[in-house]
């Protein structure tokens, strides 16, 4: 156990990092980059980050599950090779499709700037290179080697971080300097991850592997398809029904609430792979050693998104210039969705190869999704669609979360709803905070009383202890 916790210390680097870059960042660029500007960054990347979702195929998935069916450490290297090239060829092929045919894209997108074109290619390139680096880190993190994990996860943040402030600031680029930024550090970190894999096994590809794992994916393809439509639609329907400096101002708010989601990602890869092992165990006490096991990362996942949400204008203040005060708002309302994220995030329907229930699932979320951000759009603007994206995520995230439960039952601690609707309840008191006349200070302490009760519920539920602190500083601080 007291690896696991090492191990969740050690994901956590990367999170904090990249939060503390974020912070020195933004500040910086909002400056001189335009709300518009990252508009047009937040349109390209809702291309790209669409196809080459569809071109993956949801491997992603079959991969982290499929790792666990090989013990041979050299049959996983094959099951690695074998998926990153089946998607390195979609991707190269949907790549020319993209130079090609460009011009009708942006019309689909609604861009009526053709001085974009480049910011789109260079946007595809980088999610596309992210996404094949993606395979070697969940290689690490299935094999629970936190430190080359965390190492690679550390050299792209810092490469990213110096580069496009250099280019941005010093060389003014323009909004083209973080997507050449993000491209140069994922692309040399992707040829040093291939350089030390060749060292290690020799490539070798495997169609028996590929058939098995498109085989469990490819049910997920529907899914994946209307996933990435439903997760990137709200900022289409802005930029549509409003302006471009809108979709800006969403994007940037959308970022910080997401950093709740990082936070909780981060940790994941700690819990993920032990989570795994226990249900593939097929011990039925399992179920409640699961829910034991996750209750302090739950605690903590839904920690970090409150307080997002709650000093959401603090933190919108600190970091953009007026122009991005309206995100403040969108700042709360997303870190509830963020925070309800975490149920979904056990995979219990990958485990029981329920891939065709999890796209129907999916699509009926998505449907519903789209169609209400479209109803709300025109008559509320982008806190509206901030308002129907919650709504859709919270209703297809409890129905997901019924056939998860029957599919394999999680034994959650009796107090684990009471903490996520008090999580609810606080960051709704503070969206009517932002919208209220009270003095400034009023608010403050209102917000200050409510992390303050979290803290206390967790004291009193006995999830914060002084024995759990000081077993975790001896871990993390001590050399026994």
């Amino acid at each position: 156990m007291s690896k696991k916790i090492k191990h969740s210390f050690f994901y956590l680097i990367p999170s904090f990092l990249g939060g503390l870059l974020t912070l020195v960042s933004l500040p910086l660029l909002t400056r001189v980059l335009s709300p518009e500007d990252y508009g047009f960054l937040a349109l390209s990347q809702v291309y790209a980050i669409f196809l080459t979702g569809l071109a993956n195929f949801g491997l992603t998935f079959s991969f982290e599950r499929d790792f666990f069916e090989e013990r041979d450490k050299s049959k996983q290297a094959v099951l690695l090779y074998t998926i990153i090239t089946f998607v390195s060829i979609i991707l190269i092929i949907f790549g020319s499709l993209t130079f090609l045919f460009l011009d009708n894209i942006l019309v689909f997108m609604n861009v009526k700037s053709r001085d974009v074109t480049d910011l789109f290619l260079l946007s595809f390139c980088s999610v596309s290179v992210t996404s094949i680096k993606n395979y070697f880190l969940i290689f690490y993190k299935n094999t629970e080697n936190a430190k080359l994990f965390v190492w690679f996860t550390l050299d792209e943040l810092i490469i990213n971080f110096v580069l496009s402030l250099l280019l941005v600031l010093y060389f003014k680029v323009g909004i083209e300097g973080i997507v050449i930024a993000q491209l140069f550090g994922g692309s040399l970190l992707l040829i040093i991850l291939l350089y030390k894999f060749f060292r290690m096994k020799s490539f070798e590809i495997s169609y028996f592997f590929l058939k098995r794992s498109l085989t469990l994916s490819l049910p997920l393809t529907p899914r994946i398809f209307f996933g990435i439509i439903g997760a990137q639609f709200d900022k289409y329907i802005i930029g549509i029904a409003g302006t471009v400096g809108n979709v800006g101002v969403y994007n940037i708010a959308q970022k910080i609430a997401n950093m709740g989601y990082v936070f909780m990602s981060a940790i994941q890869n700690a819990w993920g792979p032990p989570v795994y092992k226990m249900m593939f165990d097929g011990n039925e006490i399992n179920k409640k050693l699961i829910g034991q096991f996750l209750r302090p990362f739950y605690y903590c996942s839904i920690f970090v998104c409150l307080l997002i949400g709650v000093f959401s204008e603090e933190i919108i203040y600190i970091l953009a210039p007026t122009d991005y005060g309206e995100g403040a708002i969108i700042i709360s309302i997303l870190s509830i969705m963020y925070g309800a994220q975490f149920f979904g995030k056990q995979n219990q329907l990958i485990f029981s190869k329920k891939t065709v229930l999890i796209s129907v699932l999916t699509l009926s979320g998505i449907f519903f999704n789209i169609g209400l951000n479209y109803v709300v759009v025109f008559e509320w603007g982008f806190i509206g669609v901030a308002w129907a994206t919650l709504i859709s995520s919270l209703l297809i995230g409890i129905i997901a979360y019924y056939f998860s439960q029957k599919s394999y039952t999680i034994i959650w601690p009796d107090y684990t709803l009471f903490i996520f609707l008090y999580f609810i309840f606080s960051v709704l008191v503070v969206v009517i905070l932002i919208r209220s006349d009270l003095y400034y200070e009023t608010k403050v302490v209102l917000k200050i009383i409510l992390t303050l009760l979290y803290i206390f519920f967790g004291f009193a539920l006995k999830i914060i202890s002084k024995q759990n602190l000081v077993t975790v500083y001896n871990i993390v601080f001590k050399k026994s």
